[in-house]
């Protein structure tokens, strides 16, 4: 018994002092935006998700009592039946940042898209234990938004994009060594290591997104970001220049 809690009292001193690490190569992210730091932010939050994951459900059985189910004349019933929907979201929020936690710290080298603004449906809170934040709806309080915001269309848009990203993230090899020729002092296998670098990233992180479509995912990103979102197009214009 004692062993166990001794157990319990370092996982959750070590969860804190990730978080804390976060927190710290977040700051850095924003006031020294290198590729070293930003993977070290991605690889930090991914910890930090992984080990906090499973508070995503008693925090969401909290939030359900709180937000209720619509039942004000009722508060009793409308607290009792929000919790329980707090259940079913807490597994489903617990899931997906558990999930995108291990993710990040297998993929923390890889670069990834800028935002995931719009791209499927987003954790409430940035952190498991965290308030809601209003901006970003749960998947139960989703159906109230507008024609741009709804679940089915924010899913499709992230297995979208993840397609995209694996049937022509190879893109990103002949945008990279186009960019490098645009240069007087080009190297273009330069281009191509960086532009390999890219496609692999594209491809790891495209079938992520359509595996998970279907699952909550951070609302940001933090680790390093593409050269550019559609090589497959932008590399065009390369071509114009000349």
């Amino acid at each position: 018994m004692r062993a166990r809690i001794c157990l319990m009292t370092i996982a959750m001193c070590f969860a804190m002092s990730v978080l804390q690490a976060q927190n710290y190569y977040n700051e850095r992210v924003h006031k020294e935006p290198t590729i070293g730091s930003k993977m070290a932010a991605k690889w930090a939050r991914g910890v930090g998700n992984t080990l906090t994951g499973v508070v995503e459900i008693p925090a969401q059985i909290v939030k359900g009592k709180d937000r209720g189910v619509g039942l004000e004349k009722h508060p009793k019933t409308d607290a009792t039946l929000g919790g329980t929907v707090g259940i079913f979201n807490g597994i489903y929020h617990a899931v997906g940042r558990t999930g995108t936690g291990i993710f990040e710290i297998l993929t923390f080298w890889a670069v990834n898209p800028e935002t995931n603004s719009k791209q499927g449906i987003h954790l409430d809170a940035h952190f498991a234990n965290s308030d809601a934040d209003e901006t970003q709806k749960p998947f139960f309080a989703s159906r109230d938004v507008n024609e741009d915001d709804k679940v089915t269309r924010r899913m499709g848009q992230k297995f979208t994009r993840g397609g995209m990203n694996t049937l022509a993230g190879v893109m990103d090899v002949p945008y990279h060594v186009k960019a490098e020729n645009a240069k007087q002092d080009g190297n273009v296998v330069k281009g191509v290591a960086v532009g390999t670098y890219g496609w692999v990233s594209r491809e790891v992180n495209g079938v992520w997104e359509m595996a998970t479509f279907l699952l909550p995912n951070p609302d940001d990103q933090v680790g390093p970001e593409y050269a550019t979102p559609k090589p497959w197009v932008d590399h065009k214009e390369f071509n114009k220049k000349k």
